[in-house]
């Protein structure tokens, strides 16, 4: 009995969005996010905000749709439009991916957000960081035991 609750708690159960950041190949942090989330960052040329929604779908992260507050040379106009937050323009989008690669710099003031906290990256690791996000299968002692990554209030 007791091999199959230890089997139990490393077998693989839970999908989960991981987030792990590495700066000249050294990890810095690893930790989970919410299966739904935000990547929020302020575009480089335009200096106005772009906003993707994320929700997690078993082994990969789609992208389910976005907010941009103006529309430039590059910019995908494909998507239906739907309703945004004020100030901005929302396209429904539905693709998937199976990881995100993000650099992230106090320019570009990079920020992942939840329904209730925000994680200002930018703030927190060295300029021109990588972030990783892709999905994992985590045992349980894995889901448990791997930080959440949104610990700082939502401002």
């Amino acid at each position: 009995m007791a091999i199959l609750c230890l089997t139990g708690i490393f077998a693989p159960t839970n999908n989960a969005v991981i987030l792990t950041t590495d700066t000249h190949h050294h990890t810095l942090a690893r930790c989970r996010l919410p299966d739904g989330f935000i990547l929020k960052w302020r575009h480089s040329v335009e200096k106005q905000y772009w906003q993707e929604v994320y929700e997690l779908d078993k082994d990969v992260l789609v992208l389910t749709k976005t907010y941009i507050q103006t529309f430039g040379a590059g910019v995908p106009s494909t998507g239906k439009t739907i309703s945004a937050p004020e100030g901005y323009v929302g396209q429904l989008i539905n693709q998937s991916t199976p990881q995100i690669s993000w650099i992230v710099s106090t320019n570009m003031q990079g920020e992942i957000l939840s329904d209730t906290h925000t994680l200002s990256l930018y703030k927190i690791v060295p300029e021109y960081s990588q972030i990783h996000i892709s999905p994992e299968q985590l045992n349980f002692w894995q889901f448990y035991h791997i930080p959440s990554c949104l610990k700082q209030q939502r401002e």
